[in-house]
């Protein structure tokens, strides 16, 4: 697949509810929204967040090289999904997307921030990734944050700086108690916008539907996948809570035309930031250090 600048570049967001206690079903339901995108002309389609194997503790985790399939459909469009990986030496795992492309695997990104609260608990059975990478592909360059990166802000951020003109993020946002006292579809919507117009890229998000768990304890995912271009503005937005294949398109010219006129990243002082975030690690870990001492 060779694109040039020219022409835009076609995103698909698979918005679905997977079967998350059966991975082969599931992989099949991948590969039906896949060759759905690539016959409606889609570059890439993006799968939301642990969209193959699913959220659940006792999910099996998945390897790229068992992933045959979804790697010589990469042949012809470029695909990222979500999965919990088995890591090297089989010691660790790893709530991660997998980007595909050219039947291969051209980019991997381990979730950095892992949620240990509420209804999740990956921080306690799950291993935090170590690496932030933009990378270059044959739509442009790209970085992928799962989920809970995103609130971080330092890493949209990072991935601003390196270069991306485009941010993909897989999600699994859910309505349910843990944010009553939050919008949280608002929330994400707002997050997104500003986060695009900030850095002048293209941030791709897709999010789950279905539920998690039942009764009154359950959480229901809710959708509203979007695409938001580099001014801030919706490309495209897919519904709330129904599952949907929706495609936007992307004009890589108009990231280099927004980072002119507002050149945020451009007027970045790295050195101040290197210097700022050296001394806040210092001083918490010597904070650390003496809270141990104490115990002990």
């Amino acid at each position: 697949m060779n694109l040039s600048k020219e022409r835009p570049v076609r995103v698909a967001l698979a918005q679905i509810d997977p079967p998350s206690d059966d991975v082969t079903a599931a992989l099949a339901r991948h590969v039906a929204c896949v060759e759905q995108a690539t016959a409606a002309g889609a570059d890439l389609i993006v799968f939301p967040e642990l969209s193959l194997t699913g959220d659940d503790p006792g999910c099996e985790a998945r390897s790229a090289e068992e992933l045959e399939t979804l790697v010589a459909l990469s042949r012809e469009i470029d695909i990222v999904v979500g999965l919990k990986e088995r890591g090297e030496g089989r010691s660790a795992f790893y709530n991660s997307a997998f980007y595909f492309s050219r039947g291969r695997l051209a980019h991997r990104h381990r979730k950095l921030f892992l949620l240990d609260y509420g209804p999740w608990d990956e921080g306690r059975r799950l291993t935090p990734g170590d690496q932030l990478r933009v990378v270059d592909t044959a739509l442009g360059r790209l970085a992928v944050l799962i989920c809970n990166d995103v609130w971080h802000a330092p890493a949209p951020y990072l991935a601003a700086l390196d270069g991306a003109e485009f941010l993909i993020v897989p999600a699994n946002s859910a309505r349910g108690s843990l944010a009553e006292s939050l919008d949280i579809a608002t929330t994400w919507e707002q997050m997104n916008r500003a986060y695009a117009a900030m850095m002048g890229f293209y941030l791709i998000f897709v999010n789950r539907v279905g539920m998690m768990g039942a009764g009154p304890a359950g959480y229901r995912y809710w959708g509203g996948s979007e695409i938001v271009g580099p001014d801030g503005r919706p490309v495209v937005k897919a519904p709330y809570d129904a599952e949907a294949l929706v495609i936007g398109e992307l004009d890589r010219a108009k990231v280099a035309s927004q980072r002119r006129r507002a050149p945020l990243i451009r007027d970045t002082r790295l050195q101040f930031f290197e210097e700022a975030f050296g001394r806040l690690a210092r001083e918490q870990g010597a904070l650390a250090a003496e809270r141990g001492n104490r115990r002990d």
